[in-house]
């Protein structure tokens, strides 16, 4: 059942609705579907991870499931395998879903192909090429031969008829040729001349596009290339952007190349050589670069002593300081943020998260797949990598080498994180399986670690079995990815 939206006119709005009708149908009647003898262990999963009243474990009862960008990967893979192995019937999905993954789909009943635009105040279409992706996904060979597609909404029969006959299709132009006209027509009516000044003024989106030509700059124009000798090697660069290839005129070729000379001349002239190929390793931006030298986050002593992954020196003094470069949302306290950040590799479930933070799990969802989960993620990786082109691998603290990753997977030390490396993906199972050795004063790492794991299987799933904070889910996947006998 396919939506544009995840709020009260989409997922959430249909999951209600499909509550409503499975309620009141078993007032009215004593014939209920027969569900998969699989589907309880699902459920308990979910309710361990969200609450016994979260809509997503109260739809499982009734065989349906839901999935959007918000939900955590390792929910949405739950939901996948579910449908894919019959455990639900009813999968109520946005896009993340319908564009993404090739699941057995027979029917696909489209709620609407209309989101509400904020900044015009109207429900527009969703583009052609995301319907026809989506209607693509339906009776395709492997499970299923033919489908159907069942449009609840008459009045857009006509576009999505279009979209059928390939016709009025948009072109995949992306948002730097966007830009670009953008910047044409100012120039134009303010007859104004661009300047770094003027680009690096302005507002978060913009300074999100030129983070990347700056990156690509970075990445194509060689260490020791002369300020002089920079104009001959942009066309070049520009030859590989999609970009380029759309500027049909001659005006917006030039101001193209402008954008990219005037950043190829700030980043000549503001990083040195070796400074060029810290930033090249990383994948950093050099705006990224300015805000860590700015606060002088690479000379911390917690780069070769960080003991603890919630030091809280470290986390208020380095990756507090990170959040300042991401694109939080206007509105979010960020005293709730580092409760989220704290909980999450604390081993908290999201029903917990949600608790300690005292909001809704929708909140602490959004938080987690986005800011935390993907922003401040992926700026703690960058700051590791200049931090390693500063001290050299072996000279951090290991905690600090693989803090991205314990925040990435929602872990608190070494002993997990070698878990996940060597093929284990349940973060349930693993802190589980973290608390086994941690009560048996266990400190092996790496290989010898899963040898000892297996070695003393028995043991290590008796204790798994006795662990309430271990779902049977999530028992037998840790088991299966470990290769440990389940019994």
């Amino acid at each position: 059942l396919f939506t544009t939206q995840k709020g009260v006119n989409g997922v959430e709005g249909l999951s209600k609705k499909m509550l409503e009708l499975h309620q009141l149908r078993a007032t009215i009647t004593e014939n209920a579907p027969k569900l998969s003898s699989s589907l309880p262990d699902l459920t308990d999963y979910i309710s361990f991870q969200f609450g016994a009243e979260y809509s997503l474990t109260q739809l499982l009862k009734y065989g349906i499931g839901f999935h959007h960008g918000d939900l955590p990967q390792e929910i949405r893979r739950e939901m996948e395998e579910a449908i894919q192995g019959n455990k639900i019937n009813i999968l109520i999905c946005t896009s993340t879903l319908a564009e993404g993954v090739n699941l057995p789909i027979r029917t696909l009943v489209v709620h609407t192909i209309k989101r509400f635009d904020r900044k015009k105040n109207i429900s527009l279409p969703i583009d052609r090429r995301s319907i026809k992706n989506m209607v693509g996904r339906v009776g395709r060979a492997g499970k299923e031969t033919r489908g159907r597609i069942i449009f609840a909404n008459s009045t857009e029969e006509d576009y999505v008829q279009d979209v059928f006959r390939d016709m009025s299709m948009e072109p995949a132009r992306g948002s730097l040729f966007r830009l670009i006209k953008l910047l044409n027509k100012k120039v134009i009516a303010l007859k104004i001349k661009l300047s770094n000044e003027i680009f690096e003024s302005q507002n978060k989106q913009f300074l999100l596009i030129l983070d990347k030509i700056d990156a690509a700059l970075i990445d194509f124009l060689p260490e020791d290339l002369a300020i002089e000798d920079i104009g001959q090697h942009i066309e070049g660069i520009l030859q590989l952007t999609l970009a380029y290839r759309y500027c049909e005129t001659d005006d917006l070729k030039n101001i193209i190349k402008e954008v990219f000379s005037l950043r190829a001349g700030r980043l000549k002239t503001s990083v040195s050589e070796e400074q060029w190929s810290a930033l090249k390793k990383s994948g950093s931006s050099f705006r990224f670069w300015s805000f860590v030298n700015k606060f002088d986050l690479l000379s911390r002593e917690e780069w070769e002593f960080l003991s603890y992954s919630t030091d809280e020196v470290w986390i208020n003094e380095v990756i507090m300081k990170l959040l300042d470069t991401t694109d939080i949302k206007e509105g979010y306290d960020k005293e709730i943020i580092k409760k989220v950040i704290l909980g999450w590799i604390s081993g908290l479930s999201y029903k917990e998260l949600a608790e300690s933070c005292a909001v809704d799990v929708e909140k602490v969802l959004e938080l987690l797949g986005y800011t935390v989960g993907y922003a401040l993620q992926d700026a703690s990786a960058k700051l590791t990598q200049l931090a390693i082109s500063r001290y050299e691998y072996h000279n951090l603290s290991e905690i600090a080498r693989n803090w991205s990753s314990l925040l990435q997977y929602g872990l608190n030390n070494l002993q997990q994180l070698d878990l996940f490396a060597r093929g284990a993906s349940d973060r349930l199972g693993v802190w589980g399986i973290s608390r086994y050795l941690e009560e048996n004063e266990i400190l092996l790492r790496n290989r010898e670690l899963i040898e000892f794991l297996r070695e003393n299987e028995e043991q290590v799933i008796t204790f798994l079995r006795k662990d309430k904070r271990v779902p049977k889910l999530s028992r037998q996947r840790i088991c299966e990815e470990l290769k440990l006998l389940y019994f």
